[in-house]
Parts: structure tokens; sequence; C-alpha cells
């Protein structure tokens, strides 16, 4: 619950409490009217004017009774009209918190999918350099069988067999070294530091 909501709650008590009070003031004002008036009269001597006064009563009181719990009252529906607005300003603001929530979990999720799309596409070079290699390997070995059934077993022969495997194993190990780096790669994405494995320089021969 936010601040205010709590004040519209506290509002809302004292205008429930207000108006029980000043219901219950002119119901009150009803019984005093049953209350008989008092009045004092002085007589003058030899004749002069009377003069009555009205002390006390149960109109007295009930006009006094009936003007305070009307007061009472309409601070009541003040108040009451006070902590509606309140509260519905207290649903605008919880309002706008949960839209901020849901802008920082959008972007949370947003983030999430751009690493899922790095990462995919570091998958997708990989497999596309795999695809290359293995083509590359199948061309290659239809030129071997074409030139192995062309030529007769000699010294050229043997020569271009010792080319083609050191060939080979060079690609091979180049294909090793391409595999390397791309995984570590994806170990530097996924854990976000700048650690180094893998260099140049293995090959010797």
């Amino acid at each position: 619950m936010n601040p205010l909501e709590t004040t519209a709650l506290i509002l809302n008590g004292v205008s429930i409490i207000g108006f029980t009070i000043g219901s219950i003031m002119q119901m009150a004002a009803g019984v005093t009217s049953y209350i008989p008036d008092i009045h004092i009269g002085l007589s003058g001597i030899y004749g002069s004017p009377v003069s009555v006064m009205e002390v006390t009563g149960g109109k007295k009181v009930t006009d006094s009774t009936v003007s305070f719990a009307s007061a009472i009252l309409l601070g009541s529906q003040i108040i009451d009209k006070l902590a509606g607005g309140i509260s519905t300003m207290a649903n605008y603001e919880r309002r706008d918190d949960d839209w901020k929530l849901q802008e920082r979990l959008a972007k949370l999720e947003l983030s999430s999918i751009e690493r899922q799309i790095v990462a995919a596409e570091i998958r997708k070079e990989i497999a596309e350099t795999d695809l290359k290699n293995h083509e590359l390997q199948i061309d290659n070995a239809k030129k071997t069988d074409e030139f192995m059934r062309s030529k007769f077993t000699n010294k050229e022969l043997y020569d271009w067999m010792i080319g083609q495997i050191s060939s080979v194993y060079f690609r091979a190990y180049q294909l090793s070294h391409d595999f390397a780096k791309k995984a570590e790669r994806c170990y530097r994405f996924e854990l976000g530091n700048d650690d180094t494995f893998i260099s140049y320089g293995y090959w010797t021969a």
C-alpha cells in the first residue's frame, strides 16, 4: 500500500466517524425538543410593564445540536470527497508503478533475446564453416580419385600424395583452429569476459 492509499483509507475512516457522530446528534436533537422552555419574568410595581426572558429550554438545545450536527455531517462529506480524490490519485500512481515494472521486465527480456540472437549467429557461422570444409574435402577426394585413376604408381605420384597429405593436415589444423577460436568466442560471450586461450603459431611444419 502506497502513502496515498494509506491517506485515503485514514480519511475514509474519519469521514465515517464524522457521519456517525453527526447522525447521532441529529437523532438526539429530536429528543431534546421535548425539553420544556424555561422563562423568567419580572413584574414592575405600580403597574409597570411585565418583563419576560427565556433562559433555556428544548428549542435552544435542539437548534444548537442540529446546527453542530449539520456542520459535522458537512465536514464528513467534504472529507469523503477528498478521500475519493486521493484514492483516484493513488490508483493512478499504482498503475504508473505497474507500467514501469512492465517496462523493466520488457527491457530484460529484450536483452535476453538479443543475446540469444548473437549466440545463434555464432552457431550459424560455425555450421557454415563446417559445411564449406566438408564440400572442400569432397571436391579434393574427387580430384584425388581422378588423378589416381589416370596415373601410374611412380615417384611423381608419391610426391604428389605427400603434398596432398601435407595439405590435408594443414587444412585440418586450420579447421581445428577455427573451431577452437569460435568456441572461445562463445565462452567469452556467455561469461562476459575477455579471456583468451587460443593463439596462433601452433603449426610448425
